[in-house]
């Protein structure tokens, strides 16, 4: 297995990912014994490293699941104990909220970042 490379998770849809490892991008599907494994979160998801191979041209197959630094998630609703991952390893995250009434969300904003006298 020494022709393992590592790469990035940057899209994750109905058992197939695609990785990208440096300027190369791959449509890849999952090794099965790494289906096999119990878990009580999401397998795969944006953002998550692994170690991959070469089928064919721009296909391959998943090998290995790097650990997670960070995640995003929720928890899973009517599962205790489980939890929807949203994305792994997240550097920054960008939060959007949506609000009722424009002018008050503008208020707040101007006054977080009037300057301080």
């Amino acid at each position: 297995m020494s022709d393992l490379n590592t790469g990035l998770v940057i899209y994750a849809h109905a058992g197939r990912y695609e990785i990208q490892a440096g300027s190369q991008r791959a449509i890849c599907l999952l090794r099965g014994r790494l289906k096999r494994e119990k878990r009580f979160t999401d397998l795969l998801v944006a953002g998550d490293r692994v170690r991959w191979s070469l089928t064919g041209p721009g296909r391959g197959i998943i090998e290995e699941i790097l650990p997670r630094d960070t995640q995003l998630s929720r928890p899973r609703p009517g599962s205790p104990g489980s939890e929807d991952l949203i994305m792994a390893n997240p550097d920054q995250a960008v939060l959007v909220f949506s609000v009722a009434s424009l002018s008050r969300a503008c208020g707040y904003w101007i006054a977080s970042w009037s300057p301080r006298r």
